[in-house]
């Protein structure tokens, strides 16, 4: 009977010993993202942001044309005609040219276009700056 009592205490202290032990947590792996060069990267829907805190939806498609419907990076009109056709160009990494252009068939070739810096090419954000303007240039995009 003695040895019956030791093999039931011994059991027990050996489960004890075992469910006490901590459980091994695992490493956690960050999501790591490196952005694709510039003219793949920026395509897609953005939220744009000017450093006024102005906000807007700009949509950049493949063919270089984007939908800026609030003429939050380029905009203007000439004679009553809007500038409705809108291109962007990547001139390199850290430069990218947008134009706003008078549509075809409207009778005007008006049209005006700005260059700006690439600050920062991330994969859910892309930093711009409006070239010679400093911080009051700043827009902000951000994938959405």
């Amino acid at each position: 009977m003695k040895n019956l009592i030791f093999l039931f205490v011994g059991l027990l202290l050996m489960t004890t010993a075992t469910s006490c032990k901590k459980d091994k947590v695992e490493d956690k792996v960050e999501d790591t993202c490196t952005p694709p060069e510039l003219k793949k990267n920026i395509v897609g829907t953005w939220e744009s942001r000017d450093a006024s805190g102005s906000q807007s939806m700009i949509e950049f498609k493949d063919d270089g044309t984007y939908d800026d419907p609030d003429d939050a990076i380029v905009g203007g009109a000439s004679q009553g005609v809007a500038y409705t056709y809108k291109t962007y160009e990547i001139l390199s990494e850290t430069e990218i040219k947008f134009k706003a252009a008078a549509p075809a068939g409207s009778g005007s070739s008006g049209y005006v276009a700005s260059t700006f810096d690439v600050k920062d090419n991330q994969c859910d954000v892309i930093k711009l700056n409006l070239s010679g303007l400093g911080s009051l240039g700043d827009l902000t995009l951000t994938r959405k």
